[in-house]
C-alpha cells in the first residue's frame, strides 16, 4: 500500500513537470525579434487622440515597426496585439483610414522582403506588450512597449 502512494505521488510529480507553463521570451524596444520566419523590430510609439476626423473609443497607439521575411518562401504576417500588465488583450485596428504610414492588416512577403510602418490599436493608455508570432501563429514573442508620451508634439497633430 505505501509503495503504491509513493508510485502515485511520484507519478503525479512527473506529470506535473509535464503542463509546466511555457515561458514566452520579452525583448525591449528597438531589439531584433525572430519569431519563426518573421524578424520585428520595433522602434518607437505614439499616442494620439485622433487622426483627423476619426476620434478613438479611447487613444490611438501607433507602433512603428519593421518585419522581414527570412523564408525562402512566401509568408503570411499574422495580426499584432497588445497585452496589458493584467493580460488583456486589444487587438489590432483593421481600418487604417487617416493613419500615417499605416502598414496594412493582410500582409504577406515575398523571400528576404521588409516592410515598415505603423499598426494602430485603440487603447486605454498603459503599460503594455506588443504580441509578435511567427507565420503560423503558433510561436511569439512580447516587445515591451514603455509608456511614455512625446511631450514636443500635439496629441492631435499628424506627422
Amino acid at each position: 500500500m505505501i509503495l503504491r502512494v509513493y508510485l502515485f505521488i511520484s507519478l503525479m510529480l512527473l506529470v506535473g513537470c509535464g503542463f509546466e507553463g511555457k515561458r514566452v521570451p520579452t525583448y525591449a524596444l528597438g531589439e531584433r525579434v525572430q519569431v519563426g520566419a518573421l524578424i520585428y523590430n520595433v522602434f518607437e510609439t505614439q499616442w494620439y487622440v485622433n487622426f483627423g476626423e476619426r476620434v478613438p473609443a479611447k487613444r490611438f497607439l501607433l507602433v512603428r515597426v519593421s518585419v522581414v521575411n527570412s523564408a525562402g518562401h512566401d509568408v503570411p504576417v499574422p495580426s499584432m496585439s497588445l497585452v496589458d500588465d493584467e493580460g488583456n488583450l486589444v487587438e489590432e485596428l483593421t481600418s487604417g483610414d487617416k493613419v500615417p504610414n499605416w502598414i496594412g492588416i493582410v500582409r504577406s512577403f515575398h523571400p528576404a522582403e521588409s516592410e515598415q510602418g505603423n499598426v494602430v490599436f485603440d487603447a486605454q493608455p498603459r503599460h503594455y506588450k506588443l504580441k509578435v508570432s511567427d507565420e503560423d501563429s503558433i510561436q511569439y514573442a512580447y516587445i515591451d512597449l514603455p509608456l511614455n508620451f512625446n511631450p514636443e508634439a500635439h496629441p492631435s497633430a499628424i506627422p
